[in-house]
């Protein structure tokens, strides 16, 4: 039998020609949650352009099957649902995970909602969650989902993929080895 997994979130994936792409550089991190040859149900709250890439990682992983999705707008849903009509929907996240018997939860929902659907989710008796970057707005819920993760040993992983990212992993690997030498400061622009 295949995986299911549940997604809440809405765009079609076939629109972005990167998608192919990003969905290599999606392997590690969903090896991370334990994404392999198991099979997974699962679910993604949010249905806009980075649930729309969860789900179909999820597919293209070979071990999963969506089979429902959560947005608070049904339009989002409703070509994902003509394409995949055995996968369920919900307007209310709090609704699918009440309903559902879920592994995997993929949040990719607006930052400020992560802490609530998380600590739901751990609630719920999800054994792994996937949730999008950033991990909370402020770091006392950061703190709080880790915790709540921890104490019922739920598999918490933020999708930073550059984490992955050969370029990243080398530079990693470079610094370790004192290669490079000790960094001292780091400047970014965004």
């Amino acid at each position: 039998t295949g995986a299911r997994v549940y997604y809440a979130m809405g765009q079609k994936l076939s629109n972005f020609g990167w998608l192919a792409h990003w969905n290599k550089r999606m392997d590690a991190p969903l090896r991370s949650i334990g994404l392999q040859s198991l099979v997974i149900l699962g679910m993604v709250v949010g249905f806009g352009l980075m649930g729309k890439i969860h789900a179909q990682a999820y597919v293209d992983s070979g071990c999963a099957e969506v089979v429902a999705i959560s947005n608070r707008s049904d339009i989002k849903m409703v070509e994902y649902l003509d394409k995949n009509p055995s996968c369920r929907s919900y307007s209310d996240w709090r609704s699918m995970l009440e309903i559902e018997n879920l592994d995997v939860l993929s949040v990719t929902t607006y930052s400020p909602s992560h802490y609530d659907i998380v600590l739901h989710g751990v609630g719920s008796g999800i054994s792994r969650i996937f949730c999008e970057k950033p991990l909370a707005t402020r770091i006392d819920d950061a703190q709080a989902m880790i915790d709540a993760c921890n104490r019922q040993a739920v598999r918490l992983v933020v999708n930073h993929t550059r984490r992955w990212s050969p370029s990243h992993v080398r530079l990693s690997e470079l610094l370790r080895a004192g290669i490079i030498g000790e960094v001292r400061g780091i400047v970014c622009s965004l």
